[in-house]
């Protein structure tokens, strides 16, 4: 006769039991995997704040504005890093004195040999470029030591480089209309020829961005320097 060979049938709860345990396993591993994850992405967040900081220390103030636009695509998702590079942004918008590195800041030679190729439309490239703090201290920069000519044909500039909402150009209009607000903070009280001409449009851009607070303080601070 042959052999008899038995089968060996496992309880059910020990089947059970088996798989519990591969999938406590698991699930314990990849836990471990995210919290190590998070642990690296929140440990590079600390270093991008760090990083934004120290090139406003270090008045690198175009390089900043730039790695704050990368930062607010790159953490969309980060609620209080995203409070952060607004209240840096904000800082750079609407400081009431010169920030820039002064190396970066044109000189009134150089302003002054350019100044009749800035039209409205290249003021407004500057304006919504990551060069537009330097580039508007730059014009305040040019307009203390420029004659009285100069000075006129710079204010004519700046008020035909308001975008209007008639434009249809809602991308730039908010940025390029908070910085020639902030250049007229910057610029000394405006000569008699052209006052009239910048209280109106700044009264003008007052009835705008209501709603917004950087705007307003920009538009507010330009009012009372111009007034």
């Amino acid at each position: 006769m042959g052999d008899v060979v038995e089968k060996v049938v496992l309880p059910t709860s020990l089947g059970l039991l088996g798989g519990l345990v591969a999938w406590g396993a698991t699930t314990f591993l990849d836990l471990r995997k995210d919290l190590r994850e998070q642990a690296i992405f929140a440990h590079q967040v600390d270093i991008d704040k760090i990083k934004i900081f120290d090139l406003i220390d270090e008045k690198k103030i175009d390089l900043s504005l730039a790695v704050i636009d990368y930062y607010k695509a790159k953490y969309t998702d980060e609620e209080s890093f995203s409070i952060l590079l607004g209240a840096a942004e904000n800082y750079i918008d609407t400081f009431e004195g010169a920030i820039t590195n002064p190396q970066g800041v044109q000189s009134s030679d150089q302003a002054s040999s350019s100044l009749l190729s800035l039209d409205p439309a290249t003021m407004r490239d500057q304006f919504f470029s990551p060069s537009r703090r330097t580039y508007a201290e730059g014009l305040a920069a040019f307009y203390r030591s420029a004659d009285p000519g100069r000075r006129a044909a710079l204010v004519k500039s700046l008020i035909s480089a308001i975008i209007r909402s008639t434009e249809n150009d809602p991308k730039r209009e908010y940025r390029v209309n908070l910085y020639i607000a902030l250049t007229f903070t910057l610029l000394p009280k405006v000569d008699a020829s052209v006052a009239g001409s910048v209280r109106e449009v700044l009264a003008e851009l007052q009835t705008t961005n209501k709603s917004d607070p950087t705007f307003q303080k920009n538009v507010n601070a330009a009012i009372a320097k111009q007034s």
